[in-house]
């Protein structure tokens, strides 16, 4: 299953000139070029005797899904769908993956569909509550992000995707002992905690407690190595404190002045505008013809100046 970097800081970053973003979503997302939406024409129809019952597709489905074959599995669920389009427990699977290759409005579509039809307090239910309070977060249309979530939590406590998403909409109200308090159950609830120890770290780097979100980055990097964003976000924050050299070890000039810039935009950000200077000259020096976006933030920075 891979794991995408996402979308904590959006709205801290909003109109800015940078790349940061390095939260980890729980519900894995893959890009939107692997993804397939609904269209309006029949698949091809197969010849006679070739046909696979619908059951058996359903049975190959749920074991794609449940295995993180997430391509297979919507492609399975999408054929059933497109062949029934009254078949609920498909269109909830369909739902399911829209939602983990990042197409919150497709998968908003079907779960409000199935709203109707999915009973009350069922399984399904259920999911199709979770599905939903997720959906309409990641798009930004919950009329209270808090209350839709906690309703969801109710029916589903080992929803590892709402503790984490409670999680996020916490560190972006800035309430951080709230978040801290969230991942904790979510990892009580299973969560992968490599991913749920970086956004505790997250939580803890938007609050300037550099110090503590350190530990957590080294702790998340050491449980899964492999994944750079724990590795750039340790980065971010040595930098942050001043220790450039190891923040940008066996740095290529280019990362290491992208680093530089992006940590210069989380000191703007926390209005610590001397260290945001510091860091996005030193972008500049490591990279001044690739470096226009810390040329743009400096721009920014000296508005901010009293």
């Amino acid at each position: 299953m891979r794991i995408l970097a996402l979308i904590g800081l959006a709205a801290l970053l909003t109109g800015c000139v940078t790349s940061v973003p390095k939260r980890v979503n729980a519900v894995p997302t893959i890009s939107k070029t692997h993804a397939v939406s609904k269209i309006n024409v029949r698949p091809v129809i197969r010849q006679t005797g070739q046909d696979i019952p619908a059951a058996s597709l359903m049975r190959a489905a749920n074991t794609a899904f449940a295995a993180g074959d997430y391509s297979a599995a919507l492609k399975a669920y999408r054929q059933i769908y497109w062949d029934d389009d009254s078949n609920a427990p498909a269109r909830l699977g369909l739902a399911d993956c829209e939602l983990i290759f990042g197409n919150a409005k497709n998968a908003l579509t079907h779960y409000d569909a199935l709203l109707t039809v999915s009973g009350s307090h069922t399984l399904a239910a259920k999911r199709v509550m979770a599905g939903r309070a997720l959906a309409r977060q990641s798009l930004g249309i919950a009329d209270d992000v808090e209350v839709e979530l906690n309703a969801a939590l109710e029916y589903n406590l080992t929803d590892i995707r709402l503790w984490n998403g409670l999680g996020r909409f916490y560190d972006s109200q800035g309430r951080t002992i709230e978040a801290q308090e969230t991942y904790v159950r979510a990892l009580r609830a299973g969560a992968d905690p490599a991913v749920t120890i970086n956004n505790m770290g997250m939580s803890l780097l938007l609050e300037g407690r550099y110090a503590q979100a350190l530990d957590k980055f080294n702790q998340a990097n050491a449980l899964a190595p492999d994944t750079g964003i724990f590795d750039n976000n340790r980065r971010l924050v040595l930098a942050l404190q001043g220790n450039y050299p190891a923040a940008t070890q066996n740095m290529s000039e280019a990362r290491g002045a992208k680093l530089y810039n992006d940590a210069g935009y989380l000191a703007m950000t926390r209005k610590d505008l001397k260290r945001a200077e510091t860091l996005l000259r030193r972008a500049l020096a490591l990279s001044p013809v690739h470096m226009a976006q810390a040329e743009a933030n400096l721009k920014a920075l000296s508005g901010l100046a009293p």
